[in-house]
């Protein structure tokens, strides 16, 4: 845990090193201190997956979030909706997750409760959320399930919808697509464009997503 500050709100932030979100914050933090209404975050999407199924928030860009010296400008803030869980931690405002991690190289001093954050190549850059506005995991057979569709995004727009499978990704067969690499794929600059064969209930179709910023 580490005191922060986002744009004037002060509590305790999480680092949590497995995730690959950049900053979530807790429903308590986010009513006590009106960042609903500061911020009024509109869309929503999935934004992690667990045994009680999708993790949802809304979306928003914060002005920034300090870390001790450390100023992490526009940082990408998923507000927390789920009414349990995580989301309703109240001694926690938030939890910093990997996309913004990945701007230091992190040194963790167990002993001395210390967290050392050192910029390096990527701290200029800002995060990018998904662009796809795609939930995906891998499905039994090999291809690549979609989980949830966010709404109003790209892959909403091409007609994908929760259910589908994707059976190739611009005539790659989808069962030797790393779903890493096709995750941050789906983060490059808005307007490329990725040509699916989809299956679903009504049979197989093809349609192209072309990206779109979420946030």
């Amino acid at each position: 845990m580490v005191t922060g500050t986002l744009d004037g709100s002060a509590g305790e932030f999480m680092i949590d090193t497995g995730a690959r979100t950049a900053l979530s914050i807790m429903q308590p933090f986010a009513a006590a201190n009106g960042l609903i209404g500061k911020y009024h975050p509109t869309r929503s999407a999935t934004i992690g997956y667990g045994v009680g199924g999708p993790v949802t928030a809304l979306l928003a860009r914060a002005g920034k979030l300090d870390l001790g010296p450390v100023t992490i400008a526009a940082p990408v803030t998923e507000f927390l909706t789920d009414k349990a869980g995580v989301a309703a931690f109240a001694r926690t405002a938030g939890n910093i997750g990997g996309d913004i991690l990945k701007r230091f190289t992190v040194t963790l001093d167990y002993a001395h409760h210390t967290l050392w954050l050192q910029p390096n190549q990527l701290a200029g850059e800002r995060e990018v959320f998904d662009r796809s506005g795609l939930w995906i995991a891998r499905a039994k057979d090999g291809g690549i399930d979609v989980v949830d569709v966010s709404s109003e995004s790209a892959a909403a727009a091409a007609g994908l919808v929760a259910g589908d499978e994707i059976l190739s990704v611009n005539g790659k067969n989808a069962h030797d697509v790393a779903l890493p690499d096709l995750r941050e794929e789906f983060k490059s600059a808005v307007g490329t464009a990725f040509k699916l064969r989809v299956k679903g209930k009504n049979g197989e179709r093809t349609l192209t997503v072309a990206l779109a910023d979420q946030v």
